[in-house]
């Protein structure tokens, strides 16, 4: 999945030109017929061409310390409950 020409809201008054991609996030999902579901999400990066900086959207795909997207975390928390240390 790779991010649509969405720019971040602190950059709008900027001229900004697109520079592809870096490397991908992989995620993986709930299965789907017994197979498993790894997404493969790609950030659009950015030029600023007034300070020559690079940016990107930043987006909280993920649970910290996992690699499940937070809805299926939060899934797996309300069905097994919270494990204590």
């Amino acid at each position: 999945m790779d991010e649509c020409n969405i720019y971040p809201e602190n950059y709008k008054s900027n001229t900004l030109q697109s520079k592809g991609f870096p490397p991908a996030t992989i995620a993986q999902d709930f299965p789907i017929r017994n197979k498993a579901v790894y997404l493969h999400i790609r950030r659009r990066k950015c030029l600023v061409k007034e300070t020559s900086q690079i940016i990107s959207n930043t987006w909280d795909l993920t649970c910290k310390g996992t690699k499940h997207t937070k809805e299926f975390a939060d899934f797996l928390k309300e069905l097994f409950g919270s494990i204590s240390n």
